[in-house]
């Protein structure tokens, strides 16, 4: 049995756009191919491309990346146009989907090294999306000139019983509160940034009013536009447990059939979590299989449970059993 804290989903998540492997053809009435490829070269400059990740365009003209973690897999799925939501989500169903306020009805464009852009997203601004290889999505946006407006929002749709709380690093944290009282950080939103066109920081702050995210970018008559912004969303942080199928029997005998634990409870009664597992302070609780269930266990196959999730067990690689 092994017991461990991955990151199991990342998003980084600061507008609705596009995320597609064949990019949707520029319109007669639309942006040039030339603005295309300057909004994300923009883009690019301040962000890089080397950790891009490929993505795959649907049927409805929205767009999927999936990116394979150690516990499981996250998908990000973007809308077909700059007003619909980003959507991100991990296997164990948890989800949250992030829309920026006022944002038009463009369509995105890939370009670059695989930026998808949505040039003239909104008054003077452009918006892009980047996948990255390690299961994040950089939705970012770009004041075109002094004319762009410094305020922006973004509204959440949070997990049920999620809310934002404001952090000591500048950002907000994404805090679910179980049935019993107790909480789990489910993701963050990371201290905002901003650069001007020669590279320099530009001041840059978030407020949380409920579920939207509010960012103000204080420009100024020494700033080089473009300006490039992104706030950056982290979710899908969590606490797994990984037992192999007679392991999760023995335990489910030791704490109780169909019952639902914490962390200090199964290291007190069933023992079986050793090490520094036990003295961490993990909120929420994971749900044991019932009698039947457990006669149902295929003893040489790994199963896992995500604290919090009220989630029934399931069958993952042998690899997560492995883990040390």
């Amino acid at each position: 049995m092994s017991y461990r804290r991955p990151l199991a989903g990342i998003a980084a998540i600061t507008a609705a756009a596009l995320v597609g492997t064949i990019a949707p053809a520029v319109a007669a009435d639309g942006p040039s191919s030339n603005s295309v490829a300057q909004a994300a070269a923009v883009v690019e400059r301040a962000t890089g491309a080397a950790d891009l990740a490929p993505s795959l365009e649907r049927a409805d003209g929205s767009a999927e990346a999936t990116v394979e973690r150690e516990a499981e897999s996250v998908t990000i799925t973007a809308p077909a146009t700059a007003n619909g939501p980003v959507e991100v989500g991990g296997t164990d169903g948890d989800r949250l989907t992030l829309r920026l306020a006022g944002a038009k009805d463009v369509n995105g464009v890939k370009a670059g090294s695989g930026t998808v852009v949505y040039p003239g997203a909104a008054p003077s601004v452009d918006l892009a999306v980047q996948p990255t290889v390690e299961g994040s999505v950089r939705t970012l946006v770009t004041l075109k000139d002094s004319a762009a407006p410094t305020r922006h929002r973004f509204d959440l749709d949070l997990p049920d019983g999620a809310s934002l709380r404001a952090n000591d690093g500048g950002g907000f944290d994404i805090v679910e509160q179980g049935e019993g009282g107790e909480e789990t950080v489910a993701g963050s939103v990371a201290a905002p940034w901003a650069k001007d066109a020669q590279g320099r920081p530009v001041p840059t702050r978030y407020t949380a009013e409920g579920h939207t995210l509010v960012q103000d970018i204080d420009t100024n008559e020494n700033t080089a536009f473009p300006v490039v912004a992104d706030p950056k969303i982290t979710f899908g942080w969590g606490v797994y447990i990984n037992m192999w199928g007679h392991e999760l029997g023995a335990a489910a005998l030791a704490v109780g059939f169909g019952v639902e634990v914490g962390l200090a409870y199964i290291c007190g009664k069933a023992k079986l979590i050793l090490g520094t597992a036990c003295g961490l302070a993990v909120g929420g609780k994971v749900l044991f299989p019932t009698w039947a269930e457990v006669k149902k266990l295929k003893s040489k196959k790994c199963y896992q449970n995500k604290f919090g999730s009220k989630r029934k067990w399931k069958i993952v690689s042998d690899k997560n059993c492995k883990y040390s």
